[in-house]
Parts: C-alpha cells; structure tokens; sequence
C-alpha cells in the first residue's frame, strides 16, 4: 500500500500545483511549499505535507487533510483529527523520506 501511495504521489506532486497560501494563527497570510501529497483510502481524505516558505520556520513539516480545487489546488485546510491519522501520515512520510 506504501508503495501505492508512494507512486500516486510522484505523479499527483509532477503534475500539480507546488505551493499554496494559508492563513497563520496571526491572521497573516503565508506561502506554503507542498513536500507530499497523498490519499488515505482508510479515511477517504486527501493530505497535504508542507513546510512554510519563511526563513523563520526553515524545515518544520506540517500537515493536513484538504479540500481540492477545480484546478488541482489546495482550496481549504483541515486540522489531522485523531491519533490514528498522524501515525499513518507519519509512517507515509517516513517511507518516503527514506
């Protein structure tokens, strides 16, 4: 299944969009940088791996589960809501890593 993941997205990250905008808790509006998208077919949920372009937070890794835009974009974030999702994201990103 990793590998699945794994070769989704390769072509899903080549083919899509690579940064998006978010708002900060501040209320700031930041670029963000994607590092990896992937689906979980456990919960039916698109994620989102990325880092905040900011020399400030050079590397910190974030991630969410998203809502897609008609273009292939990150339209809206959602907060990762149990325990179980950020092991599975974790161990997807992990895996890649390697």
């Amino acid at each position: 299944m990793v590998e699945e993941v794994y070769n989704t997205l390769v072509d899903a990250f080549t083919d899509e969009q690579n940064t998006f905008f978010a708002t900060d808790e501040d209320g700031n509006e930041v670029e963000c940088q994607i590092m990896y998208r992937f689906e979980l077919e456990e919960t039916g949920k698109k994620y989102v791996v990325y880092t905040v372009v900011d020399e400030g937070k050079n590397g910190e890794l974030y991630a969410a589960s998203f809502e897609e835009s008609e273009d292939g974009g990150i339209e809206e974030l959602f907060p990762i809501e149990t325990e179980e999702e950020w092991k599975k994201i974790e161990e997807i990103v992990e895996r890649i890593q390697r």
